[in-house]
């Protein structure tokens, strides 16, 4: 989260929130390997 105080003062802010991940190309894969059971994501689900 950052300060609205920062866009007054001309900074810029850059980054991602998906650090170095690609979501528009690496996406499918990562759903292809969570059906084919080669990604385990249900444990990492608490609520």
């Amino acid at each position: 989260m950052t300060k609205p105080i920062y866009a007054l003062n001309e900074r810029t802010l850059k980054g991602t929130s998906f650090g170095n991940y690609k979501p528009w190309s690496e996406l499918p894969s990562v759903v292809d390997m969570y059906l084919n059971k080669k990604l385990e994501l249900d444990e990492s689900i608490t609520h």
